[in-house]
């Protein structure tokens, strides 16, 4: 179930990602960076992840609304 759906009784479909032309790009790959104050003795973390989604139509999905 796709989370931003909203109806319990609308539905959806996806066909194997190859058949469709929903698009996934990931800019940049997840990473971490730890640093650590030696005065204060404080840890910092950073994530990053950079990631672009998109379609170019909505071949192999499929979806009825709710009655």
């Amino acid at each position: 179930m796709w989370d931003y759906l909203s109806d319990q009784h609308a539905w959806f479909i996806q066909s194997e990602t190859s058949l469709t032309e929903l698009r996934f790009y990931e800019q940049e790959a997840f990473n971490t960076i730890h640093d650590v104050d030696f005065d204060t003795r404080t840890l910092k973390d950073r994530w990053v992840d950079a990631i672009a989604v998109g379609y170019n139509g909505f071949y192999g999905v499929y979806g009825v609304p709710s009655s």
